[in-house]
């Protein structure tokens, strides 16, 4: 959903709050206080879909976080209020789809705070040392990797940028920061930011492998299989690089080179993550 999209129901969804609230503080009729609030509670929660990809939300925006849990704290208010005073109304269905649709949105609001609390928990340490010298590289890049395991990348991208600006020649920081674009799936800038990395650290294993990896995702097989291959000079016995090759190898209708690859993955570690894949890919081409 769109931002526009999501900020167009929270609003609407906002007014049936103030609806249901007008209709609370004058006594009103149940019923339509428990459609008000449902319909509100509802489209808020529509357009506040994008926490489940998007963790920054609450980890990044505080009032984000305040906002729902004051919608969660009226919810319950209003459902205390039928469930004591106007209990006639508890009857119908509509209270218990309301009923299961506050849980769920307690449930988000918790969710909310635990990741809100590890975020506050791990950058702690890092923000601390900004505060006292804001050009420390390390605190800046352990910060932006931190931010991109929550998935606020844009953040996280950021920091990288921050760190560069001070130390150009950081490998770290373009390693992480092609990382991150990677998993934006901006994969051609990705690249660019493995081969500046590669410029300084060129028996850099991990950055030829992920390089290998964003090639693949642009289709840009033969190049990929270049990088895997100055990885497997490196180390001839790393599984990851030996399973992506045969990947990329199948993508270019090589079978009998991507058979040898999944041979030596299971050579090498017969409880690897992808060796099911391996087995089966094997029995299939017997």
């Amino acid at each position: 959903m769109k931002n526009k999209g999501r900020k167009f129901l929270i609003a609407v969804g906002v007014l049936f709050l103030i609806e249901s609230l007008l209709t609370f503080l004058s006594n009103g009729i149940p019923s339509q206080l428990l459609h008000n609030t449902f319909f509100g509670v509802s489209l808020v929660l529509m357009g506040m879909s994008g926490i489940f990809q998007d963790y920054e939300y609450f980890i990044l925006n505080k009032s984000s976080y305040i906002a729902l849990l004051s919608l969660t704290i009226y919810s319950w208010t209003i459902t205390a209020y039928i469930y004591l005073f106007k209990p006639v109304f508890t009857i119908g269905p509509d209270f218990y789809i309301f009923a299961v649709l506050l849980i769920f949105l307690t449930a988000i609001a918790a969710f909310g705070y635990k990741k809100f609390r590890e975020y506050q928990k791990a950058v702690e340490p890092y923000e601390k040392t900004l505060k006292i010298k804001p050009t420390d590289v390390t605190a800046l890049n352990n910060k932006g990797i931190i931010l991109a395991g929550f998935k606020a990348y844009p953040q996280a991208v950021e920091c990288f940028d921050e760190t560069l600006k001070i130390d150009p020649e950081n490998v770290q920081a373009m390693y992480c920061e092609g990382n991150v674009l990677a998993k934006m799936k901006i994969y051609q800038t990705a690249v660019e930011y493995y081969d500046k990395a590669l410029k300084l650290d060129s028996n850099n294993i991990d950055i030829l492998n992920n390089k290998g990896n964003a090639l693949t995702k642009l289709e840009k097989y033969p190049e990929a299989v270049d990088c895997y291959n100055a990885a497997l000079e490196l180390d001839h016995n790393d599984v990851n690089v030996w399973h992506n090759k045969g990947n990329a190898l199948q993508e270019l209708r090589k079978c009998k080179e991507a058979l040898e690859c999944y041979r030596k993955v299971l050579e090498l570690e017969p409880d690897f993550e992808f060796t099911k894949k391996a087995k089966n890919i094997l029995k299939i081409n017997k």
